[in-house]
């Protein structure tokens, strides 16, 4: 019964991790394009 609990409890936790990681991926992705974004922009002037 523990156990099945415990197991749970770890599912969720690796859950969490890889949507926390799938976040801050796509967070870095984002911060990126707009970093290309201004660098063209800062260009065209």
């Amino acid at each position: 019964m523990v156990d099945d609990y415990q197991n749970i409890i770890d599912s969720g936790i690796q859950n969490y991790d890889v949507a926390t990681s799938k976040a801050n991926s796509n967070i870095q992705d984002v911060l990126t394009e707009l970093g290309v974004a201004r660098l063209l922009e800062n260009n065209q002037r």
